[in-house]
């Protein structure tokens, strides 16, 4: 099946999604296109823009839209362990490096390059010493999404 991509501006400027096969494979910082794809939406990217907006405004903490993060199985694992970190926590790269068997260098590289911030919420990873570390979006949206979700995981069930 092909792969469809659309750009929508949201709280974090543009973000282009990808989609494949009903699921989400690729989310990137501002606009972009490719001359593989469809620039055209499907139910997938409805779906992972309006729960990416919900999370924005504080009303979602867990996402529903189905993933297919583009990467090797290494890769994959790393941001599987990724997604287990809850809403309004914080896990170390040195966390998941243990919890996936897998060096410290991979983790850090994977989660800097992952294909579907937000979703898998790379932004909850810092250093073990509380350094913020990087992020695919940049340090600032990182600061702004760990200080959006501290603000509401209180008030979300």
């Amino acid at each position: 099946m092909s792969i469809h991509y659309f750009t929508y501006e949201t709280a974090m400027g543009d973000l282009t999604l990808f989609s494949r096969d009903g699921k989400i494979i690729f989310v990137n910082f501002g606009e972009r296109s490719i001359a593989s794809g469809t620039r055209e939406e499907d139910e997938t990217l409805l779906l992972a823009i309006k729960e990416i907006n919900q999370f924005f405004f504080g009303q979602r903490k867990d996402f529903d839209v189905p993933l297919d993060p583009l990467g090797d199985e290494e890769e994959k694992k790393i941001l599987l362990a990724t997604q287990e970190v809850g809403y309004g926590e914080v896990s170390s790269y040195e966390a998941i490096a243990k919890k996936t068997g897998l060096p410290l260098e991979k983790v850090e590289k994977t989660l800097l390059e992952n294909p579907c911030p937000f979703f898998v919420p790379c932004h909850r990873i810092v250093h073990a010493d509380r350094r913020i570390g990087g992020y695919i979006g940049g340090q600032e949206n990182k600061v702004k999404l760990l200080k959006l979700e501290k603000a509401n995981a209180a008030r979300l069930i």
